[in-house]
């Protein structure tokens, strides 16, 4: 078996994001067992997981037509959040995890998911997650809530941070407005629109707690100033804000 399993390939593991129901019995199988021999595992979470399978929210990967690892996931607006994710101990540094991920994270950008956040748990996970260029939550997120390390990633091409002088500017702290009264902004983008429009030409993703203060600023003129949440309609109620347009006024 040993052999076996050092001999597969990535092209040797198939990805189904329409798994069959023997592909949910063999999952449940390997993750009782797990429970039973180590204690560990995600077998507490079937229920979780079965809703999952019934919903068409997961992913299989398989050698032979043999589910050795899944993939649970939930959607928001412009978001996604790996909920769960697990690899037959038998088969892991194998390279299945590598390919499921990365299958997952190629469909999530192809329907317009700009950004991917999870939880560490374990928290051993961390330094995988950092392969796949994850990293940490800012301080004070939504994401920082629980004890396990919360990480994100950004799917799409976006518009990096910049302190500029004038022009236009949104600003973000990393707190509520009346804890920033007379504190720079933690981070600011200078904004850039196509031609004739007032679409960003990258839009903005970050991280962020809907009651973190925002401020909208035209040469010099502040347009507004107030909590995320009551700031403009296209930001994602998850981790993320996202702009990809403002109005004129």
């Amino acid at each position: 078996m040993e052999k076996q399993l050092a001999k597969t390939k990535s092209e040797d593991w198939k990805v189904s994001f329409v798994p069959t129901e023997n592909q949910k019995n063999e999952v449940e199988r390997w993750l009782k067992q797990e429970r039973e021999e180590t204690g560990e595992g995600f077998f507490c979470n079937w229920n979780i997981i079965d809703e999952a399978f019934k919903e068409k929210k997961i992913a299989t990967i398989s050698i032979e037509r043999k589910a050795i690892g899944f993939v649970i996931w939930s959607v928001r607006q412009f978001s996604a959040t790996i909920d769960i994710v697990e690899i037959d101990r038998k088969y892991r540094k194998k390279g299945a995890g590598r390919v499921l991920i990365t299958s997952l994270l190629n469909l999530l950008a192809a329907k317009d998911i700009l950004a991917v956040d999870l939880q560490c748990s374990p928290p051993s996970s961390e330094r995988i997650w950092r392969k796949f260029r994850f990293i940490d939550f800012p301080l004070g997120g939504d994401g920082e809530a629980g004890s396990n390390k919360w990480m994100y990633k950004i799917l799409v091409p976006y518009l990096k941070p910049r302190f500029p002088d004038n022009g236009e500017v949104v600003q973000l702290w990393h707190n509520e407005p009346h804890h920033t009264i007379g504190s720079s902004p933690d981070i600011a983008w200078s904004l850039k629109f196509k031609k004739n429009t007032r679409e960003l030409v990258k839009p903005i993703i970050y991280p962020a707690s809907r009651d973190w203060r925002i401020k909208w600023i035209r040469n010099n003129e502040v347009i507004k100033d107030d909590k995320i949440k009551y700031f403009e309609k296209e930001i994602d109620f998850g981790r993320f804000i996202v702009i990809r347009s403002l109005p004129s006024r």
